[in-house]
C-alpha cells in the first residue's frame, strides 16, 4: 500500500468514527431527553372513577381536566411505606404526585398523595344508585334521608319519594318499583350538585353529553313530549319537546340543558337472572363483567365484607338465593386474570383481602359471563 493509499485510509475511518460518533452523541441526547421526560415529577388532580386491586395497592382511575383519564398506580413501595399510603374510594376527588410511566403519559405512577376529599361530600350518580339509595333496595332502609310525597303530572298523580341531600335539601326522587311498591323503582336525580362517574351532571347540554356518548339512543315520548338520550342504564332528560318516539338527534341543538338524570329500574327481574345463573354448569368458565364488585360474607349488604373484584377474574357461581326481591349470587374467585386484562391491577394479580368466597349482590347486574 502506498503512502497515499495509507492516507486516504486513515481520512475514511477517522471519518466513519466521527459520523459513528455523532450519530451515538445523538442517541444518547434523545435517550437522555427521552429519559428525563419520564422521570419528570408532576402532579395530576381529579375524581376516582374506578379502582383495580393490586398485589402492594391499587391502580385508581382518575379522571383529569380536561377529561383526560390516568390511570395511577397507588403502593406503599412507591409512597416510602404504609404511613403514606392511603385507599381512595370511588367517587374521592384527589390531587397526586407522580410521573408518567414510559412512553404512556397516562399511566402514572404516585409518589405522593397531596390531597383526598372525601366522597361523602360529593353527590355521585352510580349505574344503578344514588346517594347510597340503589335501584331494587327495600325503602324502609332508607327513611331516614327520603321523604314520601305526591307528585301530578299530565299523566296523572304518583306515589313518590323526595331524596334529600346531605344539607337535607331534595337532591331529586324515586318511584316505588310497580313490581314491588316496598322496593325502590326509577330514580331521579334534580339537583345540579350531583355528577355522573363520567363528569355529566344537570345543566350540561346534549354537547357535553354526545363528547362523552357518541353512540347513545334519543326518543321522545307521545304524551307529555318529554326527551331522553339513553346510554346503558342511565337516562339523560333534554330541554326539547318530541311528541313521536323516533327522533332524529342530529336536529337537536347542542346547547340544549339536560334537566334530569335518571337510573332506570333493572331490565330484568331478580327471577329471570337467578334462572340464568342457575344454569350455569361446574365445569364453564366464567369471569366477572362488572369493573368493580363488593364480596360479602353473607347474602346481606350488613355482613361483613370479603374483598373488592374487579372486571377480568375467574371465578365459579356456587349457587343463588333471592332475599326481598332480590338476587343475591355466592361465587369463589380463582384469583387468576383473563389475559387481556393484566393492565387492570397494578401487578397483573389479584390479591383481594379476606376470603375469596362470598356473596354478590347481584340484582339487575349481567355480573357475570360464563362460557
Amino acid at each position: 500500500m502506498t503512502n497515499v493509499m495509507k492516507v486516504v485510509a486513515v481520512l475514511l475511518a477517522t471519518s466513519l468514527f466521527v459520523a459513528c460518533s455523532s450519530k451515538d452523541v445523538d442517541k444518547t441526547m434523545k435517550a437522555t431527553a427521552t429519559a428525563s421526560v419520564d422521570q419528570k415529577v408532576e402532579q395530576i388532580s381529579g375524581l376516582v372513577i374506578a379502582i383495580e386491586n393490586g398485589k402492594d395497592g391499587y391502580t385508581a382511575q382518575v379522571d383529569s381536566k380536561p377529561g383526560t383519564v390516568y390511570s395511577a398506580l397507588v403502593s406503599i413501595p412507591n409512597l416510602g411505606g404504609p404511613e403514606n399510603y392511603t385507599r381512595f374510594k370511588v367517587g374521592d376527588r384527589v390531587t397526586v404526585k407522580g410521573k408518567s410511566m414510559g412512553s404512556d403519559i397516562n399511566r402514572f405512577i404516585v409518589s405522593e398523595i397531596v390531597e383526598v376529599t372525601s366522597s361523602r361530600t360529593q353527590l355521585l350518580i352510580g349505574q344503578n344508585a344514588f346517594r347510597g339509595i340503589t335501584t331494587g333496595d327495600q325503602i324502609s332502609n332508607h327513611k331516614e334521608y327520603i321523604q314520601k310525597e305526591t307528585m301530578r303530572t299530565g299523566e296523572g298523580s304518583f306515589e313518590v319519594y323526595t331524596i334529600k341531600d346531605f344539607n337535607n335539601n331534595p337532591a331529586g326522587f324515586f318511584l316505588p318499583d310497580p313490581n314491588n311498591e316496598t322496593l325502590v323503582g326509577a330514580i331521579t336525580v334534580q339537583t345540579q350538585g350531583a355528577k355522573t362517574l363520567k363528569g355529566i351532571q344537570v345543566g350540561n347540554t346534549f354537547g357535553d353529553l354526545k363528547k362523552k356518548f357518541p353512540y347513545m339512543s334519543v326518543h321522545g315520548s307521545e304524551v307529555e313530549g318529554r326527551t331522553y338520550a339513553n346510554f346503558n342504564n342511565l337516562s339523560y332528560r333534554l330541554d326539547v319537546a318530541n311528541f313521536a318516539y323516533e327522533v332524529d338527534m342530529d336536529k337537536i341543538p347542542l346547547s340544549t340543558k339536560i334537566t334530569e338524570i335518571i337510573i332506570n329500574r333493572p331490565a330484568k327481574t331478580a327471577a329471570a337472572l337467578e334462572k340464568e345463573y342457575s344454569n350455569h354448569s361446574e365445569m364453564e368458565y366464567c369471569w366477572l363483567l362488572n369493573d368493580a364488585i363488593e364480596l360479602y360474607a353473607a347474602p346481606n349488604r350488613n355482613s361483613t365484607k370479603q374483598g373488592v373484584h374487579f372486571k377480568g377474574e375467574l371465578l365459579d357461581v356456587l349457587g343463588t338465593q333471592i332475599i326481598d326481591n332480590k338476587l343475591w349470587v355466592n361465587v369463589a374467585f380463582k384469583l387468576e386474570v383473563k389475559i387481556g386484562y393484566e393492565d387492570r391491577f397494578a401487578d397483573g394479580r389479584v390479591t383481594p383481602s379476606g376470603s375469596p368466597t362470598g356473596w354478590i349482590d347481584g340484582y339487575g347486574q349481567p355480573m357475570i359471563r360464563c362460557k
